[in-house]
């Protein structure tokens, strides 16, 4: 299987290449014209793509000559709150780029896709989301997944498109993002300080960067059969949320820590999200893939790696 993973800078787009060629598939590397190379690096890879995505001659150009059986789209523009200024870059990204890749896939045929959307696409509701619940985005970058969901319903029903659309719950573990919430308040105790939090009341649901990678290696191998579903949604979760407080609490004492992180030092925002949690029941039956990581598990794992960054940055300084 020859599988074109778009985004592969990124945190998930770089552990999904290393383990499909440690499974000996053949997967290509795809990132952006000046894109940071460094998480791909410390998964050993060297050899990749460029091409921007917004460009369709560019996306076009490369679906021509690297002949994918399947297209894995992780390149995403993302921003909690967005500045005006960012807004032309999130929407072209996010909702032009999608097409392009779409419009590359039609022109090229015979290509399967698996779209990466987000569980901030979804109404709030204090249970579990299930797929067909309410969909009322909670930012742009929501709003932008949604209409790249929509753009692949459209190609899927139109042109017939194999489709399969993975909504993904709060990924975490290592190589994640410095500034989300589990690698910033391991990094503040890293460095001897006291996290600066909200009250840490909002329940999430957080899954480990491995179960998610499983889940997309179950979705390429049972990938022929769930696209003769047509266009259909995935919920990759835990289906199980743990209080922001609860995971601040459980790192303190993985790490033996004394620091007191500061609870209640930052404002709510504006439209907190309380309670975020997944119904993952649809995606079990289809593809016979439950996370299998527990929290305490996947935060030792985090915590380990970013004292080993710590201490490779320190013997480097």
């Amino acid at each position: 299987m020859r599988v074109l993973v778009v985004g592969s800078n990124g945190f998930i787009g770089s552990n999904l290449v290393r383990r499909l060629r440690d499974d000996g598939k053949d997967a290509i590397a795809l990132v952006r014209p000046g894109g940071n190379l460094s998480r791909l690096r410390a998964q050993g890879i060297q050899d990749y793509l460029e091409c921007d995505i917004k460009d369709l001659p560019s996306i076009n150009k490369v679906l021509r000559e690297e002949h994918p059986d399947i297209v894995v789209h992780l390149a995403t523009r993302y921003v909690v709150q967005h500045r005006p200024e960012e807004v032309a870059e999130i929407t072209m990204t996010n909702v032009v780029g999608t097409i392009n890749i779409l419009e590359a896939i039609r022109a090229e045929g015979n290509i399967g896709l698996i779209n990466t959307s987000s569980c901030f696409v979804y109404s709030p509701k204090n249970s579990p989301l299930l797929e067909s619940d309410p969909l009322d985005p909670f930012n742009l970058y929501a709003l932008t997944k949604l209409q790249a969901e929509e753009a692949c319903r459209f190609y899927s029903s139109h042109y017939g498109l194999g489709i399969v659309n993975l909504r993904l719950f709060p990924p975490y573990g290592p190589g994640d993002n410095a500034r989300k919430m589990i690698p910033s308040f391991i990094r503040s105790l890293l460095a001897g300080a006291a996290p600066m939090m909200t009250k840490g009341e909002q329940r999430w649901d957080y899954i480990f960067i491995d179960d998610v990678i499983n889940a997309y290696v179950k979705v390429l191998d049972s990938f022929e059969e769930l696209s003769k579903r047509g266009f259909e949604s995935y919920n990759i979760g835990t289906g199980d949320t743990t209080s922001v407080r609860s995971i601040g609490e459980m790192i303190l004492e993985l790490m033996g820590s004394k620091i007191e992180p500061l609870w209640g030092a930052l404002p709510e925002r504006s439209r907190e999200l309380t309670y975020l949690c997944s119904n993952i029941d649809k995606v079990k039956k289809a593809i016979d893939w439950a996370p299998l990581i527990s929290l305490r598990e996947g935060l030792i794992s985090t915590i380990e790696w970013l004292e080993r960054e710590g201490m490779e940055a320190h013997a480097h300084g």
